[in-house]
């Protein structure tokens, strides 16, 4: 069986699609599909944003499949991918990018509130190896840290210091529980802001509940801000543009199975 992460509907929506689902399970902000394509057993687990959201989801699948191995109801073992949207912290990344994380850094926040490492996984599965020989995609160095990055100093400072490409806020949770099971893993997203965007306030301490309330309350803030009105301008189009590279790793990923 073949399982996808996804923070979020909008970034899972494609692969919703093609698949056949047979059941959806609900489990507080956790929606889970489980589905078949052609003959082949699907389950996508929209997690919700960050790294709390992702520690769950991650827990719970980890605990379904401990289950499965002791009751033997059914073939617990198969391969897991991570998608979504990324922010660049690389200039040369640009956004609508597929990019395909060779290494995953776990970054917190320290003691004096500074980012620091925590931890580096790598990830390698039999879809991603065959995904990258049948498509082009970019090689990175990603990172998770603990909320969505507004700042393009901030994410200068986390590419300099850590060498790293790009940065969500779910992946390395959910990798590194998958990787206790020793189950394959790997993670291609999309890029939705690049180094030099500016994101808007409601970004801050980001979280699925009330999005849109904040989108909302933004989209009046900006009639009446010139800057906060080009900032959202360019949050919509790059999520256009991210979103049509989503389909496309949704065929990718479809087409591996």
């Amino acid at each position: 069986m073949l399982t996808i992460f996804g923070a979020l509907k909008i970034e899972l929506e494609h692969l919703i699609r093609k698949i056949e689902v047979r059941s959806i399970h609900k489990e507080k902000d956790i929606k889970i599909y489980q589905g078949i394509y052609g003959e082949k057993s699907i389950r996508i687990i929209q997690t919700g944003i960050g790294p709390e959201n992702a520690c769950r989801a991650a827990e719970l699948f980890v605990d379904y499949h401990n289950s499965i191995h002791k009751t033997k109801s059914e073939n617990p073992d198969g391969e897991v991918i991570v998608t979504g949207f990324c922010g660049a912290a690389d200039p040369g990344v640009p956004v609508g990018e597929i990019v395909s994380y060779g290494s995953i850094k776990n970054i917190i926040l320290g003691e004096k509130n500074d980012f620091i490492e925590a931890d580096d996984i790598d990830s390698s599965s039999a879809v991603l190896q065959k995904a990258r020989r049948d498509n082009p995609f970019t090689i990175v160095n990603g990172a998770t840290v603990p909320m969505v990055i507004t700042e393009p100093a901030q994410k200068m400072n986390l590419r300099e210091r850590f060498h790293i490409q790009v940065i969500d806020t779910e992946t390395y949770y959910i990798l590194y529980s998958i990787q206790r099971l020793g189950l394959p893993f790997s993670c291609i997203r999309v890029v939705s802001d690049d180094a030099n965007s500016l994101l808007p306030s409601y970004f801050d301490n980001f979280s699925n509940k009330g999005i849109a309330l904040k989108l909302t309350l933004s989209i009046l803030k900006s009639m009446f801000s010139k800057k906060e009105f080009s900032i959202n301008r360019d949050v919509f189009a790059n999520l256009k543009k991210a979103r049509a590279s989503l389909k496309e790793v949704s065929n990718t990923i479809i087409s591996c199975i």
